[in-house]
C-alpha cells in the first residue's frame, strides 16, 4: 500500500513540475549542428523510401488561413503556455556593405515580429536578439539558445483545447441554414 502512495505522489510530481528542455542551434561556415541537452542531433540525408502512409485524419480538418487564424487566436489567450527562455546572435556580412546595412534593417525591423509570434505560442520570460554586422566579410552565423519550461499537464491541457477548437469550427462547418 505505501508503494502505491509514492508511485502516486511520483507521477503527480512528473505532471505538475516543469522540466526545462534546452535547446541550441547553431549555424556556421555552412553547417548546421542542432544540440538539446548538449547532445549533439545528427542530421542526415533521407533515403527516398516510396511508402505510402495513411492519412485519412487529415481529411477532417479544413485547413484554411481563416480556421489556423481562429485556432492560433485562442492560443494566444491560454492560460497555462509554455515559458521560453530565447537568445538568437546573428553575425551577417556581405562583400557589399550596401546590401549588409539593408538586411540589417530588415532584420532588425523583424525583431518585433518574431517577439510576437513566438508570444502566441509560448509565454516569453527572456527575449533577446543581437545583430551584428561585419561590413567586410561574407559571414552568416547563427547562435539560437533556448530553454522551454514545459510540464506534461499543461501539454494535455493545450491538447485538449487545441481539440475543443478544431471540433467547433468542424461543427460550425456543418451547419446549413436553409430558409
Amino acid at each position: 500500500m505505501l508503494w502505491i502512495f509514492f508511485i502516486f505522489i511520483l507521477i503527480i510530481l512528473i505532471m505538475f513540475i516543469p522540466i526545462p528542455i534546452k535547446i541550441n542551434l547553431n549555424y556556421k561556415n555552412s553547417s548546421l549542428n542542432l544540440f538539446l541537452y548538449n547532445f549533439k542531433i545528427n542530421f542526415r540525408k533521407r533515403e527516398k523510401n516510396k511508402k505510402k502512409y495513411n492519412l485519412d485524419f487529415l481529411k477532417k480538418f479544413d485547413y484554411n488561413a481563416d480556421n489556423i487564424k481562429n485556432i492560433l487566436n485562442n492560443i494566444n489567450f491560454f492560460k497555462y503556455k509554455p515559458k521560453l527562455n530565447i537568445t538568437i546572435k546573428l553575425k551577417i556580412g556581405f562583400f557589399d556593405a550596401s546590401t549588409t546595412a539593408l538586411i540589417y534593417g530588415i532584420l532588425n525591423s523583424i525583431s518585433s515580429l518574431i517577439y510576437t509570434s513566438l508570444n502566441t505560442i509560448f509565454k516569453i520570460n527572456y527575449y533577446k536578439l543581437d545583430i551584428d554586422p561585419d561590413f567586410k566579410n561574407d559571414v552568416i552565423n547563427i547562435d539560437l539558445s533556448s530553454i522551454v519550461f514545459v510540464n506534461l499537464a499543461k501539454i494535455i491541457y493545450i491538447i485538449i483545447l487545441i481539440k475543443k477548437n478544431i471540433d467547433n469550427i468542424n461543427n460550425s462547418k456543418n451547419i446549413n441554414f436553409n430558409i
